[in-house]
């Protein structure tokens, strides 16, 4: 959560955040005040090891001052695929998957 609000803080404006949306093969849409942001991991820059594009499922931001309105639970991965990704597994908190469709609800 904490790598989410470091690249909001180093956001200079629009143009800045969709050219680093686009840096990180994330898509978004914005209507309104509001963007959407889900990474696309059929791009060749989507890095699902990056925390920040791992919460990009749905996230949704207010664009007048980057304030997070919905926030997806972060990507699952398969034990299977931790494997050759460099991260602390004592940090790692590992729970049963249930596959099936999110739907992310909020109230603005």
């Amino acid at each position: 959560m904490e790598e989410i609000r470091k690249f909001f803080k180093e956001i200079k404006n629009i143009e800045d955040l969709e050219e680093k949306l686009k840096k990180k093969g994330i898509i978004f849409n914005k209507n309104g005040n509001l963007m959407i942001m889900k990474y696309d991991k059929t791009n060749s820059l989507c890095n699902l090891g990056d925390e920040f594009t791992s919460y990009c499922r749905g996230l949704v931001i207010e664009l007048d001052n980057y304030d997070i309105v919905c926030i997806p639970p972060e990507k699952a991965y398969k034990f299977s695929e931790l494997i050759p990704i460099d991260i602390d597994y004592s940090k790692l908190v590992f729970e049963e998957f249930y596959d099936g469709t999110m739907i992310n609800v909020w109230y603005y």
